[in-house]
């Protein structure tokens, strides 16, 4: 992040976009406590791994945005990082995808 004498930090997301550059996934960048990483200003290196992504078929890419952590001002906003494709067999109508499996199943009624 650029250095400004009037900002001592701020806090960084990590957005996943679909191909229409609409959010799909907001990755907050957290400490180990559970709230948002404060960063010190200057020139940083930061790795982070997103895990596992469950998207359906479709195109994406990744944008990251910077704001002071006092204020919540944009100090910057890259979009189109890493742009990616997912392909699947399967069409599934949500941009998300995560299977489930049922806990339970009862039958209300027997079949004819």
């Amino acid at each position: 992040m650029p250095s400004d004498s009037n900002r001592s930090a701020a806090v960084m997301h990590i957005y996943i976009m679909d191909e229409a550059m609409n959010p799909v996934i907001c990755l907050p960048v957290n400490n180990s406590e559970g709230t948002l990483n404060i960063f010190p200003a200057g020139i940083l290196h930061v790795k982070i791994s997103m895990g596992a992504v469950e998207l359906a078929s479709g195109r994406y890419s990744v944008t990251v945005a910077v704001m002071d952590s006092c204020t919540s001002e944009a100090l910057t906003r890259v979009q189109g990082l890493s742009p990616f494709r997912i392909i699947s067999d399967k069409v599934q109508w949500g941009k998300l995808v995560r299977h489930v499996v049922p806990e339970q199943i009862d039958v209300l009624t027997p079949p004819l």
